[in-house]
């Protein structure tokens, strides 16, 4: 699976490469480590999910500073404890007072790092869940010094024991450099592309309002894909790449998290089967509970390795990295809709992991892959999927009348929904109030998308949960008023909620009790054709 670019680049060409004077690892208290949990939740999910980071680097460095004066002070700490002065008593197991500023600088970074972008962690997760969850089940020693080839085992042995499974064969990773690795993957990805299905994707996300009509939605994969990836799990051919600044030299702490992330997505494959690829089900939204898992499981074992393995200032810089500033750039640009769509497999799967971990550890999450998460409601909402509520069917629209052609029919997710609601028009400020709440009485969905040259009509179709009467019909009508604001009332007949035109298109929103039924078409009377 991709993920964000590694730090800085290397050293100029033909010069060495310069290693850090190695220093003690500091074994941290346990208030030390929970600190520290806070912190690196954000770095390490910024690496996997490239994460919006908003702080201020000012504000970083001065952390970071903190973190190198604990560091010290922990360590004569630790030492006297071990070997106290003649006639003074060991110094205790714990030193809050050592901890209270790195405290307070902590929640204010936290405070404008979680949650600008979608639900957060913050809200997937209580701060005792997270913590708790972010944990690894063991202390391992750090990775010896070597290249690539001889980490590589160290790795995967501390993987193994990390995620509680074991290789059945020897696992093999290549290393590239720089325009290599980029070459390569966007090579592999551009081979996978079916443009006419990205065509009709970016026809439908336009009716929507999610994305601007001149959007190039392969180019901008392609782009995005191939200058944020640290590494990859090619599942067809089962091989490990990953981005490095010195294919030679050893690993830094960013390229061996990005190892772990990966090497997890082969063990899992290779020990339980990953529910991707060729196997996909042909159900987007089933396919995006399923990638969540996946995705879930890598990042928080990426999260264990760096806690188990790495001292804590590595730890916490993982994240504060320039280049994570130059990913965030890039995704500022990217529509908010198609962005969630990126983070949602690591954001929102990692918290539907933390809670399979919770209530049954490791285990639990290996019994998912032979009983798969069906929607991106069981992701957001993990009792659903506990309780094994699945999607319920939604009726089929009537095809439109004339020369339309049929692009395409697939679910439309409770997640989906969500970003449409956080975003209308693709505009952030035009969200509608408790975006995430709103998309909880979605039951089921379904999007139908027909063209006609270069027209485009579209027919949704949501159920709603018993619990919520009305509420998916209240949503969907003030998100689309909210997406397309210079439309008119073009006059509602019995039963429909809205009939709203613009000089682009025209939407006819019916609900009862059925459900929500809302048509798109190049003007009123198809939309109205396609509400019933």
């Amino acid at each position: 699976m991709p993920l964000p670019p590694p730090p800085s680049p290397g050293p100029p060409p033909g010069a060495a490469p310069q290693q850090p004077a190695p220093r003690p690892r500091t074994r941290s208290t346990g208030l030390a480590v929970a600190a520290a949990l806070l912190a690196l939740a954000l770095a390490v999910v910024s690496i996997g999910a490239v994460a919006v980071i908003s702080a201020q680097r000012s504000q970083i460095a001065a952390l970071t500073d903190e973190v190198a004066t604990l560091e010290d002070e922990l360590e004569r700490a630790q030492a006297e404890a071990e070997d106290p002065a003649p006639g003074e008593d060991p110094a205790p197991d714990d030193s809050p007072g050592l901890l209270d500023g790195l405290g307070e600088g902590l929640g204010e970074l936290l405070e404008g790092l979680f949650g600008d972008d979608g639900p957060g962690l913050g809200d997937l997760l209580p701060d005792e869940g997270l913590a708790a969850c972010l944990q690894p089940s063991a202390d391992l020693d750090a990775l010896p010094s070597g290249g690539p080839a001889e980490q590589l085992p160290e790795i995967t042995e501390r993987v193994e024991e990390l995620r509680e499974l074991e290789f059945p064969d020897p696992v093999a990773a290549q290393f590239a450099a720089g325009t290599d690795f980029e070459a390569d993957l966007r090579a592999r990805v551009e081979a996978d592309l079916d443009r006419t299905e990205l065509e009709h994707e970016q026809r439908r996300l336009v009716a929507l309002g999610a994305i601007p009509a001149d959007t190039d939605l392969a180019a901008l994969q392609l782009d995005l894909v191939s200058g944020q990836a640290a590494g990859f799990y090619d599942t067809v051919e089962q091989e490990i790449v990953v981005r490095v600044d010195a294919p030679d030299a050893p690993l830094r702490p960013v390229e061996q998290v990005a190892l772990a992330h990966e090497l997890e997505h082969a063990l899992s494959d290779a020990v339980l089967g990953l529910p991707l690829g060729a196997d996909a089900r042909g159900d987007a939204d089933a396919d995006r509970a399923a990638l969540a898992l996946v995705e879930g499981g890598a990042t928080v074992l990426m999260q264990h390795y760096a806690v188990a393995v790495l001292d804590l200032r590595d730890q916490l810089m993982l994240g504060f990295d320039p280049s994570i500033a130059e990913s965030q750039a890039q995704l500022d640009a990217y529509p908010h809709h198609l962005r969630r769509g990126l983070l949602f497999p690591y954001e929102e799967g990692l918290a539907f992991t933390c809670r399979l971990l919770r209530d049954g550890g490791w285990a639990a999450v290996d019994e998912a892959y032979g009983e798969l998460p069906v929607t991106s409601a069981q992701i957001l909402w993990p009792q659903r999927y506990l309780d094994g509520e699945e999607a319920v069917a939604v009726p089929e629209p009537a095809d439109p009348s004339g020369d339309w052609e049929e692009a395409g029919s697939d679910t439309l997710g409770a997640a989906e929904l969500s970003w449409l609601f956080e975003a209308p028009g693709g505009q952030r400020d035009a969200a509608l109030s408790d975006p995430l709440a709103r998309a909880a009485a979605w039951a089921g969905g379904a999007i139908h998308t027909w063209t006609r040259a270069d027209d485009t009509a579209v027919a949704i179709r949501l159920a709603e949960r018993d619990e919520a009467p009305s509420r998916l019909c209240d949503s969907v009508h003030d998100w689309y008023v909210a997406a397309f604001p210079d439309g008119d009332d073009a006059g509602t007949q019995a039963g429909e909620a809205l009939a709203w035109d613009t000089a682009e298109q025209a939407a006819v929103l019916a609900c009862d009790d059925d459900g929500v039924a809302l048509g798109i078409g190049p003007d009123v009377d198809s939309a109205r054709a396609l509400s019933r």
